[in-house]
């Protein structure tokens, strides 16, 4: 891994591999001891169509190259998108959001360019680690003494702030009072300045914590708990057509979530965008829904914590019912217009239970076009066909209302 720079000396780095599972979709990097020009964060998509939000805004970053590369909105899977340490700030924490789960890797300093070491970041999660007992010696690589620019940047759930305790050797220490942040909804990071021994932390909730070490250009980070696999919530569907999730014109679907051992306020959303009203476990895609989309479902817990369900997308599917030929007696036709020259000798008579027979190559039927039939015909008869310019559809009417004729695929079995 080179410096930044173009020298003779290298550095190595490498982490441990984490699945999928394990990422999420919410982070807070803290910046180390270089410069805002050497730090920076990667972002690795694992999803088309993944948006980044740097500090709560919608940034466009660059893509797949250095900082010179064009700039995207949105990234696609395996994109990677680099992330300016000038987003740090006075606070030196940076958040991160993007809208589907994604990598995220930091890149840390010494006091200059010549040590740097790379991190991937644990996501924000309400299923981490509630305590930290393993970093002996935390000032210390082999005989060198790392001092009074060394920090424990600790991440807390805010509701769990006073549960929250550091131990060094032992000795309980305090946060700086002027080094704490909210960091996200829900979360709060506190600061400590470390001395030399074995650091222990523990709370009643999620905990996340970060280690900086620097002795004048050298520096080194770990990242200590974290990555903790939130509990499957995987959506079934009922009344699925081809084993495909249908629109609402072809056969409503019906969405829930598989052992759901969770009680909290429920949220369902389309396209990202909530549905009002529906807080139900189940929800049932309307009649009217006929465009294609993504649902998922959001249980907020009452302690903060938020799980999402996997995402159920929406096709338009074909009727699967055979149609349903118990017509009764057959009648020919007996009135015909055509205007082809190759008509059948016995047509419209093959035409059954037709009172009218149309025939034509390049003609077709027009029949009345009006705007709001509801208000523009006084006395409608049950029966009546137009087509509405305003709704751009065929209407009937019932005998009380104006009904656009739809494409619906009955189940004549029942």
């Amino acid at each position: 891994m080179q410096q930044g720079v173009e020298a003779g000396n290298r550095d190595i780095s490498f982490d441990q591999i984490i699945p999928t599972n394990q990422i999420g979709n919410l982070y807070v990097a803290m910046q180390g001891n270089g410069s805002n020009a050497n730090e920076r964060v990667i972002i690795v998509a694992t999803e088309d169509g993944t948006e980044v939000k740097i500090n709560g805004s919608l940034v466009s970053l660059p893509v797949n190259g250095a900082s010179g590369a064009a700039k995207v909105n949105v990234l696609n899977k395996g994109d990677y998108a680099i992330v300016a340490g000038s987003n740090y700030g006075s606070t030196k924490f940076m958040r991160i959001e993007t809208t589907k789960n994604a990598y995220v890797t930091q890149k840390l300093y010494g006091g200059g360019v010549t040590t740097s070491n790379f991190m991937l970041l644990p996501p924000l999660t309400c299923n981490g680690q509630t305590i930290i007992d393993n970093i002996p010696n935390a000032l210390r690589i082999g005989t060198t003494n790392y001092g009074s620019n060394s920090r424990l940047y600790l991440l807390t759930r805010t509701i769990m702030i006073n549960s929250t305790k550091v131990y060094v050797s032992g000795t309980q220490l305090s946060p700086i009072a002027a080094r704490t942040y909210t960091v996200a909804p829900d979360w709060t990071m506190l600061v400590y300045n470390l001395s030399h021994g074995n650091v222990k932390v523990e709370s009643n909730g999620t905990i996340q914590g970060q280690i900086l070490g620097v002795n004048n250009d050298v520096g080194y980070g770990n990242y200590f708990a974290g990555f903790g696999i939130a509990p499957p919530m995987n959506v079934e569907v009922d009344f699925k057509r081809f084993d495909n999730v249908c629109t609402g014109d072809t056969g409503s679907s019906l969405l829930k979530p598989i052992a759901m051992n969770f009680t909290g306020t429920i949220e369902w959303f389309r396209n990202d965008v909530l549905i009002e009203n529906a807080h139900n476990s189940t929800y049932k895609i309307p009649d009217d829904d006929t465009e294609p989309a993504e649902y998922r479902m959001v249980l907020t817990m009452p302690d903060g914590c938020s799980y999402y369900t996997e995402t159920i997308k929406t096709v338009k599917c074909p009727c699967s019912k055979k149609p349903n030929n118990n017509v009764g007696v057959l009648y020919p036709g007996i009135v015909g217009v055509s205007t082809t020259d190759n008509v059948d000798k016995i047509w419209p008579n093959n035409v059954n239970n037709a009172f009218i027979s149309l025939k034509s190559n390049d003609k077709g039927l027009v029949i009345t076009r009006i705007p709001d039939p509801e208000t523009s015909i006084i006395s409608p008869i049950e029966g009546m066909i137009v087509y509405d310019t305003d709704d751009n559809c065929y209407k009937l009417f019932d005998g009380s209302v104006w009904k656009c004729l739809r494409k619906k695929c009955y189940d004549y079995d029942n």
